[in-house]
């Protein structure tokens, strides 16, 4: 009679484990320049139940997206089975859909992925292989690795999140952690260590260990960590690993290693003003170089510069421009040649780029920038020509008082009236001489300011 109500039972708690199974979502995100044509990336794929069991099937999600200027004329993603995956006959493992517009995003479902009876536990390779166009026999090949484990017993890392999303140098922030226990029995004397030795990381008024006295079967519970960026860390995502100790109710004891991310970062902050023209009022055509000033905590990548066409202006040069890298606290500078209809413009600027977790950010500035006088910018760029031409004025006069001076000479005029003209050409010399020395004091105070 015991054996009889012990079947259903059995059977019972298998539904409910089942039913409990979690699924494991990993992303990706895609590198380098925006291409000009198609250009198909693995962002993320996730699969259920996590962690794969042996023996068991697992279903495959793969989203794609087409982060190129141009359609994909035949999205195709296909996977490529080793051991301990594989496929039963007539189950599909290459999927298309057809054309995926520029910046479009699709997801393909790959069912019964079935797992080797024999599988050890432990992180197994799948490969995803996509393609534009499968006629052109060009694929991009992305590996993910599947985490195989034993259904029983297990503590399973139901979900991690932190407050905030992610965490700036020198922030403190909470770091959430969710169990599940999706075991037949229960678990106790559970212990969560969180190793930072080699991140960017350290625990805030508390140490780097948390404790949960038990979690009963298909139950879940959740800790919380007091985290700190370091000061001098760089933005990015950081693989953190975790240990958890636990026993069964038997007394068991088990140990499990994990890897959880944690994401350092921070709001992007950019501005843009003039740097130096060679426009004036008068001449209306030159070079405009505008800085673009990163003034935040990190670094961005794959800057790009487009000046956008104005009413007020005409653009004689390429409008767009590649900078590359613009770390923190550092600027760039992108030249534009136009030719300026008014003394007053604004100028639109649009600019796209990378944070340090690969995010696509496109974002517009406006600099003002009013056109100087030519004295403006002369004074602004040199008083070389200046002095030239008091040198000039000086010579001529010097070889114009010789020659007048001869002749009076030659006709005996008295030294006193001479020794006047003397001075007063001493007198002229000495205001030119003064000005030449205020037009050099000037240029060193402007090569100053420039430094």
């Amino acid at each position: 009679m015991k054996q009889f109500y012990a079947f259903p039972l059995i059977a019972l708690l298998l539904v409910l484990l089942a039913s409990s199974a979690a699924a494991l979502e990993i992303n990706e995100t895609p590198s380098g320049n925006i291409p000009e044509a198609s250009n198909i990336e693995v962002r993320s794929l996730r699969y259920e139940p996590y962690p794969v069991s042996p023996g068991e099937y697992f279903t495959f999600y793969v989203k794609v997206d087409n982060y190129g200027t141009e359609d994909a004329t035949n999205a195709t993603c296909r996977l490529k089975l080793e051991y301990p995956f594989s496929s039963d006959a007539g189950t599909e493992i290459q999927k298309s859909y057809g054309v995926l517009g520029s910046r479009q995003e699709i997801v393909l479902e790959f069912k019964k992925i079935r797992v080797d009876t024999n599988a050890v536990d432990g992180e197994n390779k799948i490969t995803v292989e996509c393609t534009s166009d499968p006629g052109s026999n060009s694929w991009r090949v992305t590996d993910f690795y599947i985490t195989v484990q034993s259904r029983y017993p297990s503590l399973n890392v139901q979900s991690v999140r932190t407050e905030p999303s992610q965490i700036m140098p020198g922030q403190n922030g909470i770091l959430l952690i969710t169990l599940e226990n999706s075991a037949f029995s229960s678990m106790r004397d559970i212990e969560i260590i969180m190793n930072f030795s080699e991140m960017p990381f350290a625990p805030y008024d508390e140490t780097s260990e948390k404790r949960i006295n038990r979690i009963n079967a298909n139950d879940s519970e959740g800790v919380a960590f007091k985290i700190l960026a370091l000061p001098t860390a760089e933005g990015g995502i950081y693989k953190v690993p975790i240990t958890i100790n636990y026993k069964d109710d038997a007394g068991n004891q088990f140990s499990q290693s994990s890897i959880i991310s944690l994401e350092i970062g921070s709001t992007p902050e950019i501005y843009g003003a003039i740097e130096s023209t060679t426009i004036s009022t008068r001449t209306r055509t030159g070079t405009v170089s505008i800085k673009i000033v990163n003034p935040g905590l990190t670094n961005l990548k794959y800057l790009d510069a487009q000046l956008l066409p104005g009413e007020d202006y005409k653009i004689l040069s390429a409008d767009r421009i590649y900078i590359g890298d613009l770390d923190s606290d550092d600027y760039q500078t992108a030249d534009f040649k136009i030719t300026a209809k008014k003394n007053k413009l604004i100028l639109p600027l649009n600019l796209s780029y990378r944070d340090t977790n690969n995010r696509l950010i496109s974002e517009n500035l406006n600099v003002s920038f009013s056109l100087m006088t030519p004295a403006e910018l002369g004074e602004k760029q040199s008083s070389t020509g200046s002095i030239f031409l008091i040198i000039i004025i000086l010579i001529i006069f010097y070889f114009a008082y010789r020659r007048w001076k001869k002749r009076q000479e030659d006709k005996g005029i008295d030294d006193f009236v001479i020794l006047i003209f003397k001075k007063i050409w001493d007198f002229i010399a000495g205001i030119f001489i003064g000005i030449g020395r205020i037009f050099r004091k000037r240029r060193v105070e402007i090569k100053v300011k420039r430094k």
